[in-house]
This record gives C-alpha cells, structure tokens and sequence, in this order.
C-alpha cells in the first residue's frame, strides 16, 4: 500500500508512509535519531525519536507540491494533508493540490485532511467573550482558552481578539515576517472544504469531530494529526 504524507513538516510517519515536503528535513531527521533527551519534546515527537534511534526505516524526499504530486495516475492509496492546505492560496494553490491528490489516488483511495476549522474559532471567540454580551451559542460549546495546550506561552496572555487571529493567521514564528510570509493563507469552514473537494472530483465526504478523530480506516488510524482541538477533520473517498 503505498501512503504518502503531504507537506509534513517535522510531523514525519514512518510505518511506510513517504513523506513529502518543500523544506530538506534531513538535519530534523539526524536531530531526532541522536537526541538524548527525550523529556522535553511533545509526545508525538518523542515516540518518534524513540523508533527512528531503534533503527526504523523513514521515507522523506524534497518536494514542492504546488509542482503536482510525483507519482503516477491512480498510484497511490493514502493522502494525507495535516495542518498544510491553509498555507497554499485558496483560489489557486489548493484546487490544484486537491485536483492532484485525486488524479493520483487510486479507485478507492481515501484522502485525509486537518486544518484549523474556522467555524469552530468563531464559536469559540463568542463564546470567550461572554454570552449576556453577544447572546446565545451553538455547539461545540467552547472558548478560545480550550486552545492554549496546542499553543506557545504567549498565547495565554494574549487578549482574546489576538488569541483569535493568532490561529487564524498561524504567524507567530520568528521566521514569519514581512519578506518572508510562513502564516496561514486562507482558513476554511466545514461548507468551503467541502465544495473545494467536489470540484476536485470527490463525492464520498465524511467529517471527523476532533473530539473523536480516529479514522475507521486501518491505514489512516495510524496517522498523528496535530492542532485538533481547533481543526476540521474531514476524509474524501476516490
């Protein structure tokens, strides 16, 4: 079964995924296989650190995926797309991307994708302003608080406006600056994300809540998705 992980970043599968992404990962990689401590690290981080210094195999190659996907039509059987689409611009970039995870999928394939969930950061900025003010809410009944665990430390400090924007933007690295742009291009609600796999071609569209996102599917199951608690979990069927 062929799985291919899409703009990873440092979130890397092994497990037989490929893991495909613009930026050289090979100084994260050597990082993690000599890391000595472990404590410090995110969970997810550390696991995988503790496999690749146990001597498991990781498929990574540099690839730009606003130049297509490189592999064959109806090749691959696995996508996923974590936390990577709400950097590409929404009327260019992720139609194509979405188009080319189609094409690529074979019969039957399924493709995965997290990304912050902009109807659930409106709920929840509401809701963290105060009911009595701006009346009543719908589910999910959350605050912009519920957030902070997935966030740097000044995010708690920040008001809740800046709180909002922080996510929406996803700007907050030192390498994020006028010049050179690494936030957020669009942020896309269930209705858009939606829309934008039918016109790629998808017609099976389930939606995953983040507080039970744990794919039916046994390939997909395994994968590590990061950021859920303000995502929108969604998988399309080829």
């Amino acid at each position: 079964m062929k799985k291919v992980n899409v703009g990873c970043g440092p979130n890397l599968f092994l497990d037989g995924w490929i893991n495909l992404d613009r930026e050289d990962m090979a100084s994260y990689i050597a990082f993690l296989r000599t890391a000595k401590d472990l404590s410090a690290m995110p969970a997810w981080q550390a696991r995988l650190a503790k496999r690749l210094q146990a001597g498991e195999d990781l498929a990574f190659r540099v690839h730009d995926l606003r130049n297509g996907l490189p592999f064959a039509t109806s090749s691959v059987d696995r996508i996923y797309l974590g936390q990577i689409i709400e950097h590409l611009n929404p009327v260019y970039e992720a139609p194509q991307l979405l188009a080319e995870c189609y094409r690529v999928l074979r019969p039957g394939g399924i493709l995965r994708i997290a990304t912050p969930d902009l109807d659930r950061l409106v709920v929840a900025y509401i809701n963290t302003l105060g009911e009595k003010e701006h009346g009543p809410t719908q589910p999910p009944n959350q605050s912009l608080e519920d957030f902070a665990v997935e966030q740097p430390p000044l995010y708690r400090a920040a008001p809740a406006s800046a709180k909002l924007s922080y996510i929406l933007f996803g700007a907050m690295g030192p390498n994020s600056t006028w010049d050179h742009y690494e936030g957020h291009m669009h942020c896309f609600g269930k209705d858009a994300i939606e829309r934008l796999l039918r016109d790629a071609g998808f017609e099976k569209i389930r939606f995953y809540a983040p507080e039970s996102p744990r794919s039916d599917d046994p390939a997909l199951a395994e994968v590590i998705d990061n950021g859920l608690s303000h995502s929108l979990i969604v998988e399309a069927t080829r």
